[in-house]
């Protein structure tokens, strides 16, 4: 990866005239991967379409990514060739339980495995123990590796605390 590598994104002119955007943008993958961001917006904004541009344009330039989605908002990019479609039904390219999360954090760092964790098929006590189980083991992967890794959690406000962290 390139210092200066940058992506391109936009939106379709529709868009772009109905909420008054000025498209596309250039990011530096530099920045996307190693600071925090937060991509938000009200209904009808499309706040998921745009972290979705976003983790598209990283693949293209071969950069790995964790997306969690837990309504189907990134189900496109399972026809993605680099994204490794994880959930917990039959319909995901490999099935994951609560329990064996580690696995995919393992994937993700150390593998260089774009992967799309769909939470779709777990009730919401299993999404709670999926995410903060997978939570756990990318931090105790990071620790052992120097790595950046960018993660895309689609509506993470249904993990959040009301009364904050």
């Amino acid at each position: 990866m390139s210092s200066e590598q940058a992506i391109s994104i936009g939106i379709d002119s529709k868009r772009r005239a109905d909420h008054g955007a000025v498209g596309p943008v250039s990011m530096p993958v530099d920045e996307l991967l190693t600071g925090n961001g937060l991509v938000t917006g009200q209904s009808g904004a499309d706040p998921a379409e745009t972290a979705r541009l976003i983790a598209e344009g990283l693949l293209d330039v071969d950069e790995t990514v964790l997306l969690v989605d837990p309504a189907g908002a990134f189900d496109a990019l399972t026809d993605h060739a680099a994204v490794l479609h994880v959930g917990g039904d039959r319909n995901c390219d490999v099935e994951v339980r609560p329990d064996a999360v580690d696995r995919v954090a393992s994937l993700a760092i150390n593998g260089d495995t774009s992967i799309l964790l769909d939470l779709a098929a777990f009730d919401a006590s299993a999404a709670d123990d999926v995410l903060g189980g997978l939570t756990d083991a990318l931090v105790d992967e990071h620790r052992d590796r120097d790595s950046n890794l960018l993660v895309i959690a689609n509506e993470c406000e249904r993990w959040l605390s009301a009364n904050g962290p």
